[in-house]
């Protein structure tokens, strides 16, 4: 273990993050929703994490942040005219994630009572703020992952196509 993953570990220790040792690091991982419950003709549920993955250079005292936030959802069953059917569906997104959601599911649990059983709400920006505090306490620096690099290269590309094309346009016509 770390002295990183030691800090990290202590401030995450009243929270609903969980810190696990990884062989690059640790994850700080939160569960969001494990559910399951009954719709009117059929059964549905829901399983959806977030964790930040961070990568220690004991070197230089540095660390990256990878978020992965990934939720999947199906329903086995009959549909509203009774024909039945198995769907499902699984998002995963990878990167610098900064998110707030929220998320509240009536409906009959596994024991035929009805009522809320998905109810939460989460900011990503908390599991950053556990990071960087137990990164200032042991002095590590935080830099960006190539993920989060590749990303910002397609955004400062993508957003400068949208002064050059324009630009590009007009001068074609003014030398025409």
């Amino acid at each position: 273990m770390s002295d990183f993953s030691d800090a990290a570990r202590r401030i995450a220790a009243n929270s609903p993050y969980v810190i696990e040792e990884t062989g690059r690091g640790f994850d700080v991982r939160l569960d969001l929703a494990d559910a399951r419950w009954y719709e009117l003709f059929s059964k549905a549920g829901l399983k959806e994490t977030f964790v930040h993955h961070v990568n220690i250079n004991a070197g230089p005292r540095s660390y990256t942040v990878l978020d992965d936030m990934s939720q999947t959802e199906w329903v086995a069953g009959l549909d509203g005219r009774r024909v039945p059917r198995l769907s499902g569906k699984m998002t995963r997104v990878l990167g610098m994630v900064f998110t707030w959601q929220f998320k509240k599911i009536y409906a009959f649990d596994e024991q035929g009572r009805y009522g809320a059983v998905v109810d939460y709400s989460f900011n990503s920006i908390d599991g950053h703020k556990l990071i960087r505090a137990a990164a200032k306490e042991t002095g590590y620096r935080f830099r960006l992952n190539g993920t989060s690099k590749f990303a910002l290269v397609c955004a400062a590309v993508g957003a400068s196509s949208i002064i050059l094309v324009p630009l590009g346009l007009i001068l074609k016509g003014l030398f025409q």
